[in-house]
């Protein structure tokens, strides 16, 4: 029987070795390909994101808010974006832009770059009338970037996305402009404001969502 052992012993390994190859393709599937792969993909990124803070100096923005954060009763002290002088200003505003325009159902501001989606209006099969959730993504330069869902391919609206993208990228581009005007003016004793809103970020953001939101409600107001 001794000369046997060594066999046995391979295949028991190799029998191991099997079902070990099977359980991790098994977990990697259900990963990538399950009903809550995104979420387990979101938090790993959130994860890194929270170590990638704590090495740095300094603490960048961080402001989040959808629909269902919102706890109903919960009121926002600042409503207008030329009130915004501070982070706890800049997180309100936000709150409240979310809270009043149900079409704005999330809106966020991390990583130098700011996301928010919209439900614009479309036509489905060009009939059946929807709303249809929009992304739009506006980073640390300015530049804009319009995203809609997979099945818009299916969904008739009035505006393309190169061309919506154009649009918001204007207004993008008149807060930018307003704000470095605004700067100079500081510099050269003449402002009004006496304050350089130039390189304020939360006032730069508060900005930028007041324009990019208003170019966005005005098509169903209209």
């Amino acid at each position: 029987m001794k000369p046997y052992a060594p066999l046995a012993l391979l295949f028991a390994l190799s029998l191991a070795g099997g079902v070990e190859a099977q359980v991790l393709d098994t977990g990697l599937d259900a990963t990538l390909t399950g009903g809550s792969s995104e979420a387990v993909l979101d938090a790993s990124l959130s994860t890194n994101a929270s170590v990638n803070e704590e090495d740095t100096a300094e603490s960048a923005l961080d402001i989040s808010f959808t629909r269902t954060s919102i706890e109903e009763g919960t009121t926002y002290s600042v409503t207008e974006s030329g009130r915004v002088r501070s982070v706890s200003g800049l997180e309100s505003y936000l709150g409240a832009s979310v809270q009043n325009d149900e079409r704005l159902t999330s809106v966020a501001i991390s990583d130098n770059r700011m996301d928010l989606t919209y439900k614009r209006d479309g036509r489905l099969l060009w009939i059946v009338p929807i709303q249809m959730g929009t992304r739009v993504s506006v980073d640390a330069e300015g530049e804009v970037s319009v995203r809609y869902p997979w099945y818009s391919f299916l969904v008739a609206t009035d505006e393309s996305r190169v061309d919506l993208e154009a649009r918001l990228r204007g207004e993008v581009n008149a807060v930018e402009a307003g704000l470095a005007a605004n700067a100079e003016a500081t510099r050269s004793g003449t402002s009004q404001t006496g304050i350089q809103v130039g390189t304020d970020e939360v006032r730069r953001w508060a900005r930028i969502l007041d324009r990019l939101h208003a170019e966005l409600s005005a098509e169903v107001t209209a």
